[in-house]
């Protein structure tokens, strides 16, 4: 990219002051005309003689000094240009270079020279804001503007890899039981012997840090036996819920946890969480087949599946493994309806996405309205049986969605959210009242928060949540909720859900609901761009030794770069594109990395602007005034 030069006659300083001196003669002669065309030409000639002249041409005293100290280093340049350079990585420069110049014109006429809205230099007897006639050239001088500079260096820095991230999978369980039936106080589980199977997978290059199942049971006093990996993890009974440290019997590749019990199975508050580090930049899935867990029961056996889709949905299918009559339910909130009822067909009952697609329209919903919040697909099996029934191994749901825009080589990361603080205490670990608190770190892109709720209620009550202070559900006047045991939010919902910083979401309960402040769990989902691009002109780019503190407690001395050169972001770009990077990385702004790192994972490109024409510009007004 070039820029385009205007063609220009070359004066000397002498000649231009020889043409001041003839024009003030000229205006001395005539003293009856007010405006005369040699007048009006005055501010011309000097603006022409300014973009013509180069600075190193000038016999001026101010000038020499500053080529012999090398603040003026291309004698090539105009003598409007140098000032221009000046103006825009210092004023005071500028200032001092184009008076210098300007006093040397010996003109009974107030003239000041201004760039953009800036006076840089001026020779008057009066101020021009009492001025009666105002004369003005103007020129445009491209490549130059204020706050950027026209030399120097600039750097953009990314990560090609890291050596690891610490992120969470978690693996919700759902309402399982069998023998479900209608009591006084409305639908719930049987008492029956009942074995669910839950299966998971780390990846294979992970290193599993720390696992807990949080197991809570579909009655209160129920006796279980949990299994990992055929290693038992816990016998015994489990009131409320309890939390077990499976750590030592979780494992990379395959998993299968299962829960066995002559009472019944679980009521959806269950969770398995394993936290894990791993080099992989992304690990966040885009599923689009949800396996539902395997059990076996006594008719009826009862599964309600939770779902939550980010992002438009296109398709839905459902494909069961089961020899009883099997019905499909919807439930979205408080509104509940049957899409189906069927037997299967070669061990098999499959509902299609045209069947569920009519069925939401036939209660006024259609697929619009699924994303970016939870839905519930309620499967209950061996309908008008009391035998034994099973949900068999290769069920699920299938869901087609849109795939969200994720710049390429971002890092995803999934952490919990934990409780910033609750009160209005109900029972045991049970508050009316709950706040979660998150950060999102500068640039990160946002994808979900989620929650999975252990809730308990003797009632109807008032139920609201809310997140930065835009209300997402409030009952009444929306329906009231009996299992209000999920929640979930990404940016589509609303405007200002998501903010860089500090984050909250808040639930408030009416005297008979509850929200346990254990057996809760709540996880954010967030991509980190790898990368910062170039950022502004810096006198240098050498680099040097940088220490990098961890999260972990440990800390590093990197050497990116001029190992012999100071860290210095002030004044090099280098430096600069990494501080601005290392500050993109840092999920909670403490100055610790999350991610843990080496010297070989950063690239830096770095690039010598001084030849660069930039693509702004500065006005330049010469302006004439009496």
């Amino acid at each position: 990219m070039g820029i385009k030069m205007r063609k220009a006659i070359f004066f000397s300083l002498d000649a231009l002051i020889a043409i001041a001196i003839i024009l003030l003669l000229i205006i001395l002669t005539y003293p009856t005309i007010k405006y005369s065309k040699q007048d009006t030409q005055i501010q011309y000639d000097l603006m022409s003689s300014l973009s013509s002249l180069k600075i190193g041409e000038i016999n001026n005293p101010n000038v020499q000094s500053m080529l012999s100290n090398n603040i003026i280093t291309n004698t090539n340049k105009s003598i409007l240009e140098q000032i221009g350079e000046f103006y825009v990585n210092n004023v005071s420069l500028a200032k001092s270079l184009a008076n210098s110049v300007l006093s040397k014109i010996n003109i009974s006429k107030n003239v000041g020279i201004w760039f953009g809205e800036t006076l840089i230099a001026s020779i008057n007897e009066t101020p021009i804001e009492t001025a009666k006639n105002i004369e003005t050239t103007r020129q445009t001088i491209s490549g130059i503007t204020k706050g950027n500079q026209t030399i120097g260096f600039v750097a953009k820095s990314w990560l090609k890899k890291i050596k690891s991230k610490r992120t969470t999978f978690v693996m919700k369980g759902d309402l399982m039981c069998g023998k479900w039936a209608t009591y006084s106080w409305g639908e719930y589980c049987g008492v029956t012997p009942t074995s669910v199977y839950y299966r998971f997978k780390i990846p294979e290059n992970a290193t599993i840090e720390k696992a807990v199942w949080l197991f809570e049971p579909a009655w209160v006093g129920q006796s279980v036996t949990l299994f990992v990996n055929n290693y038992v993890v816990y016998n015994g009974v489990v009131n409320y819920f309890t939390i077990i440290n499976i750590t030592n019997r979780t494992q990379i590749g395959n998993n299968t946890a299962w829960l066995t019990s002559a009472w019944a199975g679980e009521d959806g508050a269950s969770h398995i969480a394993v936290q894990y580090s791993t080099p992989d930049l992304q690990t966040f899935n885009y599923e689009e087949f949800y396996p539902l867990h395997p059990m076996s029961t006594t008719a009826i056996l009862y599964q309600e599946k939770s779902l939550f889709i980010p992002n438009p949905i296109t398709l839905i299918n459902v494909s069961i493994n089961t020899t009883k009559k099997t019905q499909l339910s919807f439930r979205k909130g408080a509104k509940n309806f049957t899409i189906g009822t069927k037997d299967p067909v070669n061990s098999r009952v499959i509902f299609t996405n045209a069947e569920i697609s009519n069925a939401l329209n036939s209660n006024g919903l259609n697929y619009s309205n699924l994303s970016s919040e939870y839905f519930f697909f309620v499967i209950k099996i061996g309908i008008g049986t009391t035998t034994s029934a099973f949900l068999g191994e290769n069920s699920y749901i299938q869901i087609q969605s849109e795939k969200p825009e994720i710049p390429f080589g971002a890092i995803d990361i999934t952490n919990e959210i934990k409780i910033k603080e609750q009160s209005n205490f109900w029972t045991d670990t049970f508050y009316r009242d709950l706040v979660w608190e998150f950060n999102l770190p500068r640039n990160s892109i946002p994808i979900v928060a989620d929650w999975k709720l252990g809730w308990l209620t003797s009632g109807t009550s008032a139920q609201k949540a809310t997140a930065n202070n835009i209300i997402l559900y409030n009952s009444p006047p929306d329906p009231f909720i009996n299992a209000f045991g999920r929640f979930g939010y990404t940016p589509a919902k609303a405007n200002g859900l998501f903010q860089e910083g500090k984050n909250n979401f808040t639930l408030h309960f009416g005297n008979e609901y509850g929200v346990s402040n254990t057996s809760s769990y709540a996880m954010l989902t967030y991509a980190i761009k790898n990368f910062v691009n170039y950022g502004s002109a810096f006198e240098k780019a050498q680099g040097g030794k940088k220490n990098i503190e961890f999260e972990n407690g440990f800390s590093k001395e990197f050497i990116i770069g001029n190992s012999t050169d100071i860290w210095d972001p002030e004044i090099d770009a280098i430096d600069e594109s990494v501080e601005r990077l290392l500050a993109q990385l840092d999920s909670d702004s403490n100055g610790k990395m999350d991610l843990i790192l080496d010297e070989d994972n950063f690239e830096i490109e770095k690039l010598d602007i001084s030849k660069v024409p930039y693509l702004w510009s500065t006005e330049v007004q010469i302006r004439i005034w009496n």
